[in-house]
């Protein structure tokens, strides 16, 4: 079985438009689901693909650089627990370095965007720091050494699905939460400064489940 995600990204010539798509596959690579890209023109002819062969692994979100390369980021297995991995590529999808990050249980990531300073802001879960599945945010600069790491939740299950940088300089993550709001699980957004600082926080829904859509 093979899945995917797909952006549309645009790239510096103008009027010009390509996608990037980025998921796992199993009828390619070596392991049984391996990350997944491939660059389509804009009449969907494929330009070139890339199995990424590090473990079972799976891409959440991808983005161009500023380099003109690309960052992806989702999830590898390292035994049996799932640790976020991060992976850079140039251009034409040489991987320039890699990075796993996670304890004992499972963490994910499902949300990564280039910084104004030139680093990388990634999101999504852990169950390795807090308790019972928190936001887990990390800041790492372009060659992948780890700046801040921050986990955002309460007593129940709290992820993120996507984070933007605000025109202040700081971030918006939306994810979902059972720890805070009226459902079972709510829509959840976390405003943050710079440095990661909690500014605010807010949750949509009622008493059914209501999720925001990465």
């Amino acid at each position: 079985m093979d899945r995917c995600l797909i952006k549309p990204i645009a790239l510096y010539k103008p009027l010009t438009v390509v996608y990037i798509v980025g998921g796992l596959t199993a009828s390619f690579g070596v392991y049984s689901s391996d990350m997944y890209i491939v660059k389509l023109d804009v009449s969907g002819t494929v330009q070139w693909s890339k199995a990424v062969n590090n473990n079972e692994d799976c891409i959440r979100s991808i983005i161009q650089t500023v380099d003109g390369g690309y960052a992806a980021v989702g999830y590898t297995y390292q035994g049996q627990s799932m640790q976020m991995y991060i992976i850079k590529l140039d251009s034409v999808c040489t991987v320039q370095w890699s990075k796993s990050m996670g304890e004992t249980y499972n963490d994910n990531a499902n949300s990564i965007i280039q910084t104004t300073d030139g680093s990388y802001v990634i999101t999504g879960t852990t169950y390795s720091y807090g308790t019972d599945g928190n936001i887990y945010l990390v800041k790492i600069n372009s060659g992948g050494t780890v700046l801040w790491c921050k986990t955002i939740g309460g007593t129940g299950f709290d992820g993120a699905s996507s984070i933007i940088q605000t025109t202040d300089g700081g971030f918006a993550v939306a994810g979902s939460t059972s720890s805070f709001g009226a459902g079972s699980s709510d829509m959840y957004i976390v405003k943050l400064d710079t440095g990661c600082t909690i500014q605010w926080s807010k949750t949509v829904g009622e008493q059914d489940m209501t999720l925001p859509i990465p």
